[in-house]
């Protein structure tokens, strides 16, 4: 802490012009500004980080006129990689990274470098897992619904290389969708809220909040489905017949099909050659899980908790840490699943 007290943010007009250009952060989300040695935060992301990742308003400093105090908090480099983990894994919520380019000859600078969120960790993944051990899966879902409660759920994690999809119709709790949610654990989900009842929109939205899933809303036209056949051929392991194995796995799955879309375009699959030729398909069935709630997982103890306090989550109160005894990371994840179905 004494090191943040340390750090010296600048006062610099041209950085408060634009940062005061940039507008509200969305919902949940943290822009966080690389000044080289440190890294800062301001306004509303700079009191929320001091309360909850630094545990103290102390760190606070205000930058700006009298009449238009900006409030700001310096993060070491040393804290760098626990503020990632604390933003994007504990809190699940974005995160946008500014920098300023040295190529640029005003004084005004600044530009976005990276974006990422905890189903799309992209070029933070790296970091933030090589020192934290997480049971967890690194995918993003996307779900679309008809107004007559038929379900459509596309979920691709990049850790194994899967994309999986299932369509089946819910009743209206959406009890169904739920238990596939605590099975498939995804970090993210994708939702286009266009045209459909508000009813179900807000049940769905509760639910994830209840799973601590982050939600992304998205524009009709990101889960366009039209091409996507095409799009899998390229990513799918080379196999004879893939073309008619995947037409024959998604007929009439027009749901699923555009959620599948969704999470393509939202992972940028195609942009990554090492996507290509390397990803499985696959078809849940919802019958074969355990129906199981938020609540449920909560009450059995099945996993530990990452908002449990330190001595907690050293000792073997969970079904999970009674049961782990792997000694990778693809092990443990392999052994949640088990337990989740």
């Amino acid at each position: 802490m004494a090191e943040e007290n340390q750090l010296d943010i600048p006062q610099e007009p041209t950085f408060l012009a634009y940062y005061r250009s940039l507008g509200s952060c969305p919902p949940k989300t943290h822009r966080l500004f690389d000044r080289g040695d440190y890294y800062t935060l301001h306004g509303l992301n700079a009191e929320v980080i001091a309360k909850s990742f630094l545990c103290t308003t102390s760190a606070i400093k205000y930058i700006g006129s009298d009449n238009q105090k900006l409030p700001s908090i310096a993060i070491s480099q040393a804290r760098y990689e626990p503020l990632l983990r604390h933003i994007l894994i504990e809190n699940k919520e974005r995160l946008e990274v500014y920098k300023k380019c040295v190529k640029k000859k005003s004084s005004n600078d600044w530009q976005l470098d990276l974006k990422a969120s905890p189903g799309c960790l992209g070029p933070l993944e790296d970091i933030i897992y090589s020192t934290n051990a997480s049971i967890d899966s690194r995918g993003v879902c996307a779900i679309q619904w008809s107004n007559d409660l038929k379900i459509g759920v596309a979920f691709i994690d990049t850790t194994v290389n899967e994309i999986s999809f299932c369509e089946f119709e819910d009743n209206e709790y959406l009890s169904h969708l739920e238990s596939l949610l605590v099975q498939i654990s995804p970090k993210e989900c994708l939702i286009c809220t266009h045209d459909k009842q508000e009813s179900t929109s807000k049940k769905l939205s509760t639910i994830l909040d209840n799973n601590r899933i982050l939600v992304t809303s998205v524009k009709r036209n990101c889960m366009n489905a039209s091409n996507l056949e095409s799009d899998l051929e390229k990513v799918l392991v080379k196999r004879d017949n893939k073309e008619i194995a995947i037409n024959s796995m998604l007929e009439k799955k027009s749901l699923s099909r555009e959620a599948i879309s969704g999470v393509f375009d939202y992972l940028n699959l195609l942009g990554d050659d090492s996507s290509y030729e390397s990803f499985e398909l696959k078809e849940i069935d919802v019958k074969e899980f355990v129906k199981l709630d938020a609540t449920a997982v909560h009450s059995l103890d099945l996993f530990p908790n990452l908002l449990n306090d330190s001595m907690s989550m050293r000792a073997n109160r969970t079904l999970f840490q009674v049961l782990n005894n792997c000694r990778t990371l693809s092990g443990q994840r392999l052994l949640a699943q088990l337990i989740r179905q």
